[in-house]
């Protein structure tokens, strides 16, 4: 699965589209690396139309990292993984490396700056 963070301005509320794709199709995505913080911290995001939560400190990555002109296409790995499902986390976890391998790039995010 891959997520495409919708355009908007940095306020606005987050919506975001996740597809699945092969592994080997030409993708240009990027991948998200990122600490999860407290996962009983969470905000909603609406993907394909749902709420989902997530935690503040993916939300906080996910307004920061959107454009407000074009879809951003990012695999992230707490909303890519069914993470309620044991055999699929197993397997995704294996493909990572090639997740990340094959990715345009790699982004970071630590957390906000403590100015914020």
């Amino acid at each position: 699965r891959l997520l495409t963070i919708e355009p908007a301005a940095i306020d606005d509320p987050l919506r975001c589209t996740l597809r699945h794709v092969a592994l080997d199709e030409n993708l240009h995505h990027e991948a998200l690396s990122y600490v999860w913080g407290d996962e009983n911290k969470t905000l909603p995001i609406t993907v394909n139309n749902h709420t989902i939560q997530v935690t503040t400190n993916l939300e906080a990555a996910l307004r920061h990292l959107r454009s407000n002109q074009k879809g951003r296409h990012i695999w992230i790995d707490a909303v890519c993984i069914n993470q309620s499902n044991a055999i699929e986390k197993s397997d995704q976890v294996l493909r990572m490396t090639d997740i990340y391998r094959f990715a345009k790039k790699v982004v970071v995010w630590l957390g906000k700056d403590d100015d914020e």
